[in-house]
């Protein structure tokens, strides 16, 4: 069996490099080598990120890819900010999974607003988790690992 693929989904426009990409990394490490990672921040600028995220980026290369990364990963992980709006983004690669029937972990904090919102709490094959080590292992016990 080929190894599982995860795709990172979460905010990017309105962060730094470092906001947007570490717990990314932090995830990756916890997981990798036995699951595959699809992480939108591939091939981002480290230097000027937040002006790329801003509009000058090549936008539709970029939802290409990430619709793409949907298609073919098997599971999702949903990383919220602290009672932060959702990125539109992420609203969007979410909503795609749900017709695809792909599962997603959501990464939020026990006291996050969003953990009683009605559409988390419905959302089809959606897993809550409060930290990455606890994602982390839901992963791993999902697929076998």
């Amino acid at each position: 069996m080929s190894k599982p693929i995860c795709y990172l989904a979460g905010a990017m426009s309105g962060l730094s490099y470092m906001e947007a990409n570490n717990w990314r990394e932090e995830i990756t490490g916890m997981i990798t080598p036995e699951i595959s990672v699809l992480n939108p921040m591939r091939g981002q600028p480290k230097e000027g990120f937040e002006k790329a995220c801003a509009g000058q980026c090549n936008a539709g290369f970029e939802m290409s890819r990430d619709m793409l990364d949907l298609e073919r990963c098997d599971i999702v992980i949903a990383r919220f900010a602290l009672n932060a709006p959702t990125s539109f983004g992420t609203a969007i690669e979410l909503g795609i999974l749900i017709p695809l029937r792909k599962p997603a972990i959501f990464v939020l904090n026990e006291k996050d607003k969003l953990m009683t919102h009605p559409f988390l709490l419905a959302f089809p094959r959606g897993i809550i988790t409060h930290n990455l080590e606890d994602c982390a292992s839901l992963l791993y016990s999902m697929f076998n690992l």
